[in-house]
């Protein structure tokens, strides 16, 4: 199941499941940018309001965004990025955070 913002008065979110399709549309290029606008507005709003956890809001986002699919190139490395700087501003810490890489490597010397 999937959370979708919606801009309906009283609600902030419509529930579908994803396996109902087995590729989520891609918007036409001339919607993006009112898609993009509306999806910042509505993640704004939620964590002004502060209603659901701030990393169910941001997982939203990030599949919102690349539902969107704004650029030709480098969706990922954006959301990916603008999750990075939703989680830093909530206060989630990545000074400490190792790679599985890092830790599996220490447990095999």
């Amino acid at each position: 199941m999937i959370w979708h913002p919606v801009e309906k008065e009283g609600t902030l979110f419509e529930i579908y499941d994803i396996n109902d399709r087995a590729e989520l549309p891609r918007s036409p290029i001339e919607l993006a940018l009112p898609q993009l606008n509306a999806l910042l507005t509505w993640a704004g709003v939620c964590f002004r309001l502060e209603a659901v956890h701030p990393l169910y809001l941001i997982s939203i986002f990030a599949f919102e965004f690349l539902k969107i699919y704004p650029f030709n190139d480098g969706n990922g490395r954006t959301v990916r990025t603008l999750i990075i700087l939703m989680l830093i501003q909530r206060g989630y810490d990545f000074q400490n955070t190792h790679l599985l890489k890092d830790i599996s490597r220490r447990i095999e010397s």
